[in-house]
């Protein structure tokens, strides 16, 4: 590890990133096992203990109460953006942050980014547990979105202006956008070949919302378009067990083998896949091979929702400071391991602790 250049990529950040395009309020609860008393209870701790109530319950009805954890702020732009602003990155977001106003969701932004709004949010309910989350979001507000409504709420002058001006232009998720691939030929076509676009960034989310071929259709899509700017594809553990299938590769979750990785990259045709784990974190790169890096696991995260985004926002942030491949995991996992940890996105002053620099 180069410690000099990870400090310096913190310290002396330049450049900017675009995130876009979705938002949620999220309204996360934990569910009770058992009351105890007026003030204590025994939560589910555990999604398979929860799931098992629910298997006993299948030919009747299941009551479980539920507590309100927190409201807050969802999906991939403000995740994300919240890990880059927090980390000092210089950042556009656009968004579904309200139409008439900023819904108070995502007031704090204002202080961290350059917020655009193009609609109403969407809502997410999420039941958390201390080894993962479920989550169910109503989709209703993101089917409004298109690529013409983003022209016309934007303006062609302004996004001109936006995305020729970033560096990295980051889009989440595809399992939720029934535009993407319409929003990224348009970015591409409009804005990426005259404009000093380094890299596209995309988290595709939860693949099993959508049908194999429109996975297909999406992926050659970013094939066909990769030599106009190299592409990065970040994927959890669940969204590479299924993609490494499509594509007849083995895949372990805590053990991810360089071959695999290697030969899903060349299959896929884009210039860099990203995998992370809550045991590992590995990337493969068409230009610096292969990289992977164990996570220190956290028995007993307070917050989970998000981790995923808060990942990429370390790696953006690595990315647009020039650290190699294995730097970027470095900085990813750190920055991923404090957000679990002490559940709030860290600043660069924690990260540069925690990584003993």
């Amino acid at each position: 590890m180069n410690k000099a250049k990870i400090i310096d990529c913190l310290e002396n950040l330049s450049g900017r990133i675009t995130l876009g395009i979705d938002g949620f309020v999220d309204e996360v609860w934990q569910v009770v096992q058992l009351r105890t008393s007026n003030n204590d209870v025994v939560l589910y701790d555990k999604m398979k203990n929860f799931g098992d109530a629910i298997v006993m319950c299948e030919k009747g009805g299941l009551a479980r109460e539920i507590i309100r954890k927190r409201r807050s702020y969802g999906g991939f732009t403000c995740n994300t953006g919240k890990a880059v602003g927090c980390l000092g990155g210089n950042s556009v977001m656009l968004g579904m942050f309200g139409k008439d106003k900023i819904d108070s969701a995502f007031e704090q932004f204002k202080t961290l980014s350059e917020i655009i709004s193009v609609g109403d949010p969407g809502l997410c309910h999420i039941f958390e547990f201390e080894d993962g989350k479920a989550m169910f979001p109503n989709l209703d507000a993101l089917y409004e979105i298109s690529w013409k409504v983003l022209h016309d709420v934007i303006g062609t002058e302004r996004l001109d202006e936006i995305f020729k001006q970033s560096q990295i232009i980051a889009l989440g998720y595809w399992s939720s956008m029934p535009f993407f691939d319409a929003l990224v030929s348009g970015i591409c076509e409009n804005y990426i070949i005259d404009g000093h676009c380094e890299r596209m960034f995309f988290d595709f989310a939860d693949l099993k919302k959508r049908d194999k071929n429109s996975l297909k259709h999406t992926i050659e899509q970013l094939a066909a378009l990769s030599s106009t700017v190299k592409m990065t594809l970040s994927l959890n553990e669940h969204e590479a067990s299924l993609l490494f299938s499509y594509f007849g590769e083995t895949f372990d979750e805590t053990c991810i083998g360089k071959e695999a990785m290697q030969n899903l990259r060349k299959q896929i045709g884009l210039n860099e896949i990203v995998v992370h784990t809550p045991h590992i974190a590995v990337a493969v790169n068409a230009d610096e091979g292969f990289a992977s890096m164990q996570q220190i696991h956290c028995p007993k995260p307070i917050i989970t929702a998000g981790a995923g985004d808060t990942f990429n926002g370390g790696y953006l942030i690595g990315a647009l400071g020039g650290l190699d491949l294995t730097e970027r995991l470095i900085l990813s996992n750190a920055v991923t391991r404090l957000y679990v940890r002490q559940g709030y996105a860290p600043d660069v002053s924690e990260v540069l602790c925690e990584l003993n620099l």
